[in-house]
């Protein structure tokens, strides 16, 4: 559930969201920042450049991503509330709180701030009274109201936490994953761990001094200052770069500005990069560290679900091309990971269960008791229970860290990992990204064990008892499920460009059982249609 905090501008929303994020660990997202951010400039030149209308098309944009996050708190700016599209959007996503204040206490608190274009006007008590007599029957549609005249935003942020019943901060358990490569490291997992970053860096060997944060706007606003602050106070010197969120950014141009960036600053070989955000950060700086001077300290702090259980573990960085994803890039491991599992919990929900694809795609190559575990906890894991993420995420990185260590450069065993990943790339091709690469695996997974059955592997008991597990998250069973409905054909020829075909033939990852996967490359056109298509 987030918090949203409403009202007029200079009604305290910003400070009592400070308060209110210290106090339980949310982070704040306060969406006229993230106008800001995303248009490269303040709200002042954007009402200057593109006037009131297209500043409230900006502000839309922001709302409707901050909406979309969980258990986060969010300050809108004072006319979002007037959109009834963004008021439906916000009071989905949790409670909603009016920071109500009387035009006299208004103006007081505004007094000698610039950058306040809707009282840039000759008499602005008469305009805030104005405004606040035209938008308080509105305001008042949120679920609490608090008049703030008389009372400090810790009083606010007090009377909020005592209303809706929210603990304050406080830490969890946490545990280490060693990976055995050529150069060994850690994968740190914890719920609340990411201000402890510092102390990390230094425990693997890296010394304070200059550093490159990289991170997209969206996570950036959410947790790039803690991270920039716990750098700090252990003596590092960051520079933070930000890059748009989404598949998009994930090209050789992109890993080319970052990588100028980083060269700007005369760097040396032993300034660290740190990747803080999802799967495309991770990859895209992960590459810009690999290629720039031949390689800099890797550090990733994944932020969800899918890049904690897989992308940020292994050493694989790369861009994406137009014949294909990740068709550029190269094997290289990074110094440590850090997964605070406390960053799942402002995750859409769809974007969970992108990440809960792979858990369950390891669950199928071990068999035993993580996939035990999966089946008998899945309602913990579905309410995010801290304990049982920690132990997804704990699970799933020992199983990838296993094939890491056996097979470093995935010329063996490794190519297990691929389990449902080939039907999966082809259909997020064929979409051109509009099904996301968790859901595509999930639907994978389905062909893998369809194939599976078809090629004599696996028996039709099994492959129901899999298919129901798929079923219990809510995984599409056809490609009609997905919006397009792509057809098996145009699946099949996008196939060709797999990474993991040998010659001419595509090599299968398929599953005897349970723990138990083989590989076939002698899989007919024929049988791969019929697995495409649910028969």
């Amino acid at each position: 559930m987030n918090i949203v905090l409403l009202g007029f501008m200079g009604s305290g929303k910003s400070e009592v969201g400070k308060i209110l994020s210290r106090r339980t660990g949310m982070p704040l997202v306060d969406t006229d920042a993230l106008v800001e951010e995303r248009a490269g400039m303040s709200i002042e030149d954007i009402f200057r450049g593109h006037g009131e209308s297209g500043f409230r098309r900006l502000e839309g944009e922001a709302v409707l991503t901050a909406a979309r996050l969980r258990r986060t708190v969010v300050a809108i700016g004072g006319g979002a509330w007037m959109d009834e599209e963004l008021r439906s959007a916000l009071g989905a996503s949790g409670h909603t709180v009016y920071l109500e204040a009387s035009p006299d206490t208004i103006v007081e608190r505004l007094r000698g701030e610039g950058g306040r274009p809707l009282l840039d006007v000759e008499d602005p008590p008469s305009r805030v009274g104005e405004l606040l007599g035209q938008r308080r029957g509105v305001y008042e549609l949120a679920e609490s109201v608090i008049c703030t005249d008389d009372l400090t935003p810790g009083e606010v942020a007090d009377y909020i936490l005592e209303r809706l019943s929210i603990p304050t901060r406080s830490g969890g358990r946490s545990e280490r994953v060693r990976i055995e490569t050529g150069d060994p490291y850690d994968v740190w997992v914890g719920h609340g761990s990411a201000p402890d970053i510092g102390a990390t860096l230094a425990q693997i060997g890296l010394d304070p001094g200059p550093i490159h944060l990289g991170t997209d706007l969206t996570v950036g606003h959410l947790y790039a200052d803690g991270v920039e602050r716990a750098l700090r106070e252990a003596g590092f010197e960051p520079t933070v770069h930000s890059i748009a969120p989404g598949e998009g950014s994930k090209t050789f141009a992109v890993a080319r500005d970052i990588v100028d960036a980083i060269l700007e600053s005369n760097p040396d070989r032993g300034t660290p990069v740190v990747a803080l955000g999802g799967g495309v950060v991770g990859d895209l700086f992960g590459f810009a560290g690999a290629i720039t001077l031949r390689g800099l300290p890797l550090v990733a702090m994944p932020t969800t679900l899918l890049a904690q259980v897989d992308s940020s573990v292994g050493g694989k960085v790369g861009v994406n091309h137009a014949r294909g994803k990740n068709l550029i890039g190269s094997f290289y491991q990074p110094r440590a990971v850090v997964a605070d599992v406390k960053t799942l919990s402002t995750l859409p929900r769809s974007v969970f269960y992108d990440g809960m694809a792979e858990v369950i795609k390891h669950g199928f190559l071990s068999g035993g008791d993580y996939l035990a575990f999966l089946v008998d906890r899945g309602d913990l894991i579905r309410d995010e229970d801290p304990e049982a993420l920690v132990d997804v995420v704990v699970g799933s990185c020992r199983i990838k860290a296993s094939y890491v260590a056996r097979d470093e450069r995935e010329a063996g065993a490794r190519v297990h990992l691929n389990l449902g990943h080939t039907a999966a790339h082809a259909l997020e091709t064929v979409t051109r990204g509009a099904v996301s690469h968790g859901f595509a695996v999930g639907y994978g997974l389905r062909v893998a064990l369809r194939l599976s059955v078809a090629r004599g592997y696996l028996d039709d008991e099994k492959r129901a008892e899999a298919e129901g597990i798929l079923d219990e998250w809510g995984y599409a069973r056809q490609p009609g499920d997905f919006r397009g409905s792509p057809s098996p054909r145009a699946i099949l020829e996008h196939m060709a460009s797999d990474k993991k075909r040998k010659g001419r033939s595509l090599r299968w990852v398929l599953l005897r059982d349970f723990g138990d996967p083989v590989i076939d490359g002698d899989v007919s056109e024929g049988e791969i249609l019929c697995a495409l298509e649910g028969s």
